[in-house]
Protein backbone atom coordinates (compact mmCIF):
# COMPACT_ATOMS: atom_id res chain seq x y z
CA UNK A 1 0.00 0.00 0.00
CA UNK A 2 1.43 3.39 -1.00
CA UNK A 3 1.70 6.12 1.62
CA UNK A 4 0.51 9.33 0.01
CA UNK A 5 2.09 11.37 2.78
CA UNK A 6 -1.09 13.30 3.54
CA UNK A 7 -3.17 13.43 6.70
CA UNK A 8 -6.93 13.67 6.52
CA UNK A 9 -8.57 15.67 9.30
CA UNK A 10 -12.32 15.39 9.63
CA UNK A 11 -13.96 18.78 9.63
CA UNK A 12 -16.96 17.98 11.79
CA UNK A 13 -19.15 20.35 13.74
CA UNK A 14 -18.89 20.10 17.50
CA UNK A 15 -22.17 21.94 18.13
CA UNK A 16 -25.54 22.16 16.44
CA UNK A 17 -27.10 25.54 17.12
CA UNK A 18 -30.75 26.39 16.54
CA UNK A 19 -31.74 30.03 15.99
CA UNK A 20 -34.93 29.50 17.95
CA UNK A 21 -35.88 27.52 21.01
CA UNK A 22 -37.40 24.19 19.98
CA UNK A 23 -40.66 23.45 21.78
CA UNK A 24 -42.76 20.31 21.64
CA UNK A 25 -45.41 21.53 24.10
CA UNK A 26 -48.40 22.73 22.00
CA UNK A 27 -50.09 26.03 22.74
CA UNK A 28 -53.41 24.53 23.88
CA UNK A 29 -51.55 22.42 26.47
CA UNK A 30 -49.79 25.52 27.80
CA UNK A 31 -53.18 27.21 28.14
CA UNK A 32 -54.54 24.17 30.00
CA UNK A 33 -51.56 24.20 32.35
CA UNK A 34 -52.23 27.82 33.26
CA UNK A 35 -55.87 27.03 33.97
CA UNK A 36 -54.89 24.14 36.24
CA UNK A 37 -52.48 26.35 38.17
CA UNK A 38 -55.28 28.84 38.80
CA UNK A 39 -57.43 26.08 40.35
CA UNK A 40 -54.75 24.62 42.63
CA UNK A 41 -55.99 26.54 45.68
CA UNK A 42 -59.18 24.45 45.61
CA UNK A 43 -57.37 21.11 45.17
CA UNK A 44 -56.28 18.69 47.91
CA UNK A 45 -54.47 16.03 45.88
CA UNK A 46 -53.22 15.56 42.32
CA UNK A 47 -53.52 12.29 40.41
CA UNK A 48 -51.08 12.28 37.51
CA UNK A 49 -51.88 9.58 34.96
CA UNK A 50 -49.24 8.26 32.62
CA UNK A 51 -48.65 5.32 30.29
CA UNK A 52 -46.67 2.53 32.00
CA UNK A 53 -44.99 1.69 28.69
CA UNK A 54 -43.09 5.01 28.65
CA UNK A 55 -42.98 5.88 32.36
CA UNK A 56 -39.82 7.99 32.24
CA UNK A 57 -39.43 9.67 28.86
CA UNK A 58 -43.07 10.37 28.10
CA UNK A 59 -43.94 12.44 31.16
CA UNK A 60 -44.03 16.24 31.14
CA UNK A 61 -41.13 16.90 33.51
CA UNK A 62 -42.22 20.43 34.44
CA UNK A 63 -45.36 19.13 36.16
CA UNK A 64 -43.22 18.86 39.31
CA UNK A 65 -42.30 22.54 39.07
CA UNK A 66 -45.71 23.90 38.07
CA UNK A 67 -48.26 21.58 39.69
CA UNK A 68 -47.34 18.36 41.44
CA UNK A 69 -44.66 19.81 43.71
CA UNK A 70 -47.23 22.00 45.42
CA UNK A 71 -49.84 19.43 46.49
CA UNK A 72 -49.94 15.76 47.58
CA UNK A 73 -49.28 13.77 44.43
CA UNK A 74 -49.87 10.24 43.18
CA UNK A 75 -48.44 8.96 39.89
CA UNK A 76 -50.84 6.44 38.34
CA UNK A 77 -49.13 4.38 35.64
CA UNK A 78 -51.90 2.99 33.46
CA UNK A 79 -51.91 0.20 30.86
CA UNK A 80 -49.62 -2.00 32.96
CA UNK A 81 -51.04 -5.00 31.08
CA UNK A 82 -49.22 -3.70 27.97
CA UNK A 83 -45.96 -2.87 29.73
CA UNK A 84 -42.94 -5.06 30.49
CA UNK A 85 -43.48 -6.05 34.14
CA UNK A 86 -39.84 -7.17 34.44
CA UNK A 87 -38.87 -3.49 34.53
CA UNK A 88 -41.22 -2.50 37.37
CA UNK A 89 -38.54 -2.31 40.10
CA UNK A 90 -36.17 -0.36 37.86
CA UNK A 91 -38.95 2.07 36.93
CA UNK A 92 -39.85 2.70 40.55
CA UNK A 93 -36.19 3.24 41.50
CA UNK A 94 -35.69 5.76 38.69
CA UNK A 95 -38.86 7.65 39.57
CA UNK A 96 -37.91 7.64 43.25
CA UNK A 97 -34.63 9.34 42.36
CA UNK A 98 -36.67 12.01 40.57
CA UNK A 99 -38.58 12.67 43.78
CA UNK A 100 -41.71 10.61 43.04
CA UNK A 101 -42.63 8.29 45.88
CA UNK A 102 -46.34 7.50 45.48
CA UNK A 103 -46.44 5.29 42.38
CA UNK A 104 -49.30 2.93 41.50
CA UNK A 105 -49.44 0.60 38.50
CA UNK A 106 -52.94 -0.01 37.12
CA UNK A 107 -54.90 -1.78 34.42
CA UNK A 108 -57.95 0.41 33.98
CA UNK A 109 -59.73 -2.27 31.96
CA UNK A 110 -59.66 -4.68 34.90
CA UNK A 111 -62.35 -3.93 37.49
CA UNK A 112 -60.51 -6.04 40.06
CA UNK A 113 -57.13 -4.35 39.61
CA UNK A 114 -55.36 -4.05 42.98
CA UNK A 115 -53.75 -0.79 41.96
CA UNK A 116 -57.14 0.84 41.36
CA UNK A 117 -58.24 -0.08 44.88
CA UNK A 118 -55.14 1.60 46.36
CA UNK A 119 -55.67 5.04 44.83
CA UNK A 120 -58.37 6.58 47.05
CA UNK A 121 -57.05 5.21 50.38
CA UNK A 122 -53.57 6.53 49.55
CA UNK A 123 -55.00 9.89 48.47
CA UNK A 124 -56.93 10.21 51.73
CA UNK A 125 -53.82 9.38 53.75
CA UNK A 126 -51.73 11.97 51.91
CA UNK A 127 -54.39 14.65 52.28
CA UNK A 128 -54.79 14.05 56.03
CA UNK A 129 -51.03 14.40 56.49
CA UNK A 130 -50.80 17.61 54.43
CA UNK A 131 -51.33 21.30 55.11
CA UNK A 132 -54.69 22.12 53.52
CA UNK A 133 -54.45 25.85 54.26
CA UNK A 134 -57.62 27.52 52.94
CA UNK A 135 -59.36 24.13 52.65
CA UNK A 136 -58.76 23.02 56.23
CA UNK A 137 -62.44 23.52 57.12
CA UNK A 138 -63.68 21.62 54.08
CA UNK A 139 -65.04 18.15 54.88
CA UNK A 140 -64.91 16.96 51.29
CA UNK A 141 -61.75 16.27 49.33
CA UNK A 142 -61.06 17.60 45.85
CA UNK A 143 -58.64 15.89 43.46
CA UNK A 144 -57.29 16.98 40.09
CA UNK A 145 -56.53 14.39 37.39
CA UNK A 146 -53.74 15.48 35.05
CA UNK A 147 -51.52 13.99 32.34
CA UNK A 148 -50.45 14.37 28.73
CA UNK A 149 -53.02 13.31 26.07
CA UNK A 150 -54.09 9.69 25.56
CA UNK A 151 -52.74 8.16 28.78
CA UNK A 152 -56.03 7.12 30.39
CA UNK A 153 -57.28 10.12 32.40
CA UNK A 154 -60.92 9.68 31.38
CA UNK A 155 -60.71 5.93 31.93
CA UNK A 156 -59.37 6.50 35.45
CA UNK A 157 -62.18 8.92 36.33
CA UNK A 158 -64.79 6.49 35.05
CA UNK A 159 -63.25 3.56 36.96
CA UNK A 160 -63.16 5.50 40.23
CA UNK A 161 -66.75 6.57 39.71
CA UNK A 162 -67.96 3.07 38.93
CA UNK A 163 -65.99 1.33 41.68
CA UNK A 164 -66.65 3.72 44.55
CA UNK A 165 -69.98 5.36 43.71
CA UNK A 166 -71.47 2.25 42.11
CA UNK A 167 -72.68 4.34 39.19
CA UNK A 168 -72.84 2.77 35.76
CA UNK A 169 -72.08 4.53 32.51
CA UNK A 170 -69.32 7.02 31.80
CA UNK A 171 -69.07 10.40 33.44
CA UNK A 172 -66.27 11.38 31.08
CA UNK A 173 -66.17 10.46 27.39
CA UNK A 174 -63.09 8.46 26.49
CA UNK A 175 -60.76 8.87 23.49
CA UNK A 176 -62.45 9.36 20.14
CA UNK A 177 -65.92 9.51 21.74
CA UNK A 178 -65.01 12.68 23.62
CA UNK A 179 -63.70 14.33 20.46
CA UNK A 180 -66.75 13.31 18.41
CA UNK A 181 -69.26 14.53 20.99
CA UNK A 182 -67.50 17.76 21.95
CA UNK A 183 -66.73 18.91 18.40
CA UNK A 184 -69.58 17.28 16.44
CA UNK A 185 -67.08 15.36 14.32
CA UNK A 186 -68.63 13.97 11.14
CA UNK A 187 -65.49 13.16 9.18
CA UNK A 188 -61.74 12.68 9.62
CA UNK A 189 -58.89 13.33 7.21
CA UNK A 190 -55.62 11.67 8.19
CA UNK A 191 -52.34 12.70 6.59
CA UNK A 192 -50.55 9.83 8.34
CA UNK A 193 -48.77 6.94 6.71
CA UNK A 194 -50.05 3.43 7.47
CA UNK A 195 -47.53 2.68 10.21
CA UNK A 196 -48.41 5.93 12.00
CA UNK A 197 -52.12 5.14 11.96
CA UNK A 198 -51.54 1.75 13.54
CA UNK A 199 -49.40 3.24 16.31
CA UNK A 200 -50.79 6.69 16.99
CA UNK A 201 -54.38 7.04 15.87
CA UNK A 202 -57.62 5.35 14.91
CA UNK A 203 -57.82 3.40 11.68
CA UNK A 204 -60.63 3.78 9.14
CA UNK A 205 -62.45 0.79 10.63
CA UNK A 206 -62.29 2.29 14.11
CA UNK A 207 -63.63 5.68 12.98
CA UNK A 208 -66.48 4.06 11.06
CA UNK A 209 -67.62 2.32 14.24
CA UNK A 210 -68.55 5.81 15.44
CA UNK A 211 -70.30 6.61 12.12
CA UNK A 212 -67.46 8.97 11.20
CA UNK A 213 -66.38 9.13 7.56
CA UNK A 214 -62.66 8.71 6.94
CA UNK A 215 -60.16 9.71 4.27
CA UNK A 216 -56.44 8.90 4.38
CA UNK A 217 -54.03 11.02 2.34
CA UNK A 218 -50.75 9.32 3.21
CA UNK A 219 -47.84 11.79 3.20
CA UNK A 220 -44.29 11.48 4.52
CA UNK A 221 -43.65 13.88 7.39
CA UNK A 222 -41.56 17.08 7.12
CA UNK A 223 -39.80 16.42 3.81
CA UNK A 224 -42.83 15.84 1.59
CA UNK A 225 -45.90 17.91 0.82
CA UNK A 226 -49.19 16.30 -0.18
CA UNK A 227 -49.56 16.01 -3.96
CA UNK A 228 -51.93 18.38 -5.75
CA UNK A 229 -54.29 15.47 -6.34
CA UNK A 230 -54.39 14.68 -2.62
CA UNK A 231 -54.93 18.31 -1.69
CA UNK A 232 -57.79 18.59 -4.18
CA UNK A 233 -59.38 15.35 -2.93
CA UNK A 234 -58.97 16.50 0.65
CA UNK A 235 -60.68 19.85 0.07
CA UNK A 236 -63.54 18.19 -1.83
CA UNK A 237 -63.96 15.72 1.04
CA UNK A 238 -64.04 18.51 3.64
CA UNK A 239 -66.59 20.49 1.63
CA UNK A 240 -69.00 17.54 1.74
CA UNK A 241 -69.46 18.23 5.44
CA UNK A 242 -69.12 22.00 5.50
CA UNK A 243 -71.87 24.30 4.25
CA UNK A 244 -69.58 26.03 1.76
CA UNK A 245 -70.02 24.85 -1.80
CA UNK A 246 -71.55 21.91 -3.63
CA UNK A 247 -69.07 22.20 -6.50
CA UNK A 248 -66.03 19.99 -6.75
CA UNK A 249 -62.66 21.51 -7.52
CA UNK A 250 -61.62 21.01 -11.16
CA UNK A 251 -65.13 19.72 -11.92
CA UNK A 252 -67.65 22.47 -11.14
CA UNK A 253 -70.41 20.62 -12.94
CA UNK A 254 -70.29 17.79 -10.40
CA UNK A 255 -72.17 18.03 -7.12
CA UNK A 256 -70.37 17.23 -3.86
CA UNK A 257 -73.51 15.66 -2.37
CA UNK A 258 -73.84 17.32 1.04
CA UNK A 259 -75.33 14.78 3.39
CA UNK A 260 -74.48 15.79 6.96
CA UNK A 261 -73.01 19.05 8.11
CA UNK A 262 -70.52 19.05 10.94
CA UNK A 263 -66.87 19.36 11.87
CA UNK A 264 -64.06 17.71 9.93
CA UNK A 265 -61.05 16.67 12.00
CA UNK A 266 -57.80 16.96 9.98
CA UNK A 267 -54.76 15.44 11.65
CA UNK A 268 -51.24 14.20 11.14
CA UNK A 269 -48.96 13.66 14.14
CA UNK A 270 -48.14 17.05 15.63
CA UNK A 271 -50.75 19.02 13.68
CA UNK A 272 -48.34 21.59 12.34
CA UNK A 273 -47.09 20.58 8.84
CA UNK A 274 -48.97 17.95 6.83
CA UNK A 275 -52.45 18.63 8.20
CA UNK A 276 -51.77 22.38 8.18
CA UNK A 277 -51.01 22.20 4.45
CA UNK A 278 -54.40 20.70 3.68
CA UNK A 279 -56.28 23.06 6.00
CA UNK A 280 -54.53 26.01 4.35
CA UNK A 281 -55.79 24.81 0.96
CA UNK A 282 -59.32 24.58 2.35
CA UNK A 283 -59.07 28.16 3.67
CA UNK A 284 -57.64 29.36 0.35
CA UNK A 285 -60.66 28.07 -1.58
CA UNK A 286 -63.20 29.00 1.08
CA UNK A 287 -62.10 32.62 1.49
CA UNK A 288 -60.24 33.29 -1.78
CA UNK A 289 -57.15 33.89 0.32
CA UNK A 290 -53.52 33.81 -0.72
CA UNK A 291 -51.34 31.11 0.85
CA UNK A 292 -49.81 33.78 3.12
CA UNK A 293 -53.22 34.89 4.35
CA UNK A 294 -54.34 31.32 5.04
CA UNK A 295 -51.18 30.43 6.97
CA UNK A 296 -51.30 33.68 8.94
CA UNK A 297 -54.87 32.88 10.01
CA UNK A 298 -53.92 29.34 11.06
CA UNK A 299 -51.03 30.65 13.14
CA UNK A 300 -53.39 32.93 15.07
CA UNK A 301 -55.13 29.71 16.15
CA UNK A 302 -52.13 27.34 16.24
CA UNK A 303 -48.85 29.26 16.61
CA UNK A 304 -46.77 26.09 16.19
CA UNK A 305 -47.81 25.59 12.54
CA UNK A 306 -44.54 24.93 10.67
CA UNK A 307 -44.32 24.85 6.88
CA UNK A 308 -41.15 24.25 4.87
CA UNK A 309 -40.23 24.95 1.26
CA UNK A 310 -42.05 21.86 -0.05
CA UNK A 311 -45.29 22.81 1.69
CA UNK A 312 -45.15 26.45 0.58
CA UNK A 313 -44.55 25.33 -2.99
CA UNK A 314 -47.60 23.05 -2.82
CA UNK A 315 -49.75 25.90 -1.47
CA UNK A 316 -48.63 28.25 -4.23
CA UNK A 317 -49.38 25.64 -6.90
CA UNK A 318 -52.80 25.01 -5.39
CA UNK A 319 -53.58 28.73 -5.25
CA UNK A 320 -52.50 29.28 -8.86
CA UNK A 321 -54.58 26.35 -10.03
CA UNK A 322 -57.83 26.96 -8.17
CA UNK A 323 -58.02 30.59 -7.02
CA UNK A 324 -55.59 32.97 -8.68
CA UNK A 325 -57.30 34.73 -11.59
CA UNK A 326 -55.77 34.08 -14.97
CA UNK A 327 -54.15 37.09 -16.59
Amino acid sequence: MTNTGGKVIANLRQKFMSPKVLRWFPGHMTKGLRQMQQRLKNIDCILEVHDARVPISGRYADFSRTLTGLKPHILVLSKKDLADTRCTDSIISTLNREGLSNIIFTNLKNQHCKGMKQILPLAKKLILNSQRYNRVEEESYSMMVIGVPNVGKSSLINCLRNNHLRLSGKATPVGATALIDDENIKAVVSMNEDYELSLLSNTEEEWRRYNVQFLQLSTTDIFQAPSQEKLQNGVNFINKFRNISNKKLDNPGTNNNHNQHGTVYVHCKAGRTRSATLVACYLITKNNWTPEEAVHYMRTKRPHVLLHTAQWSALNQFYARHVQPTS
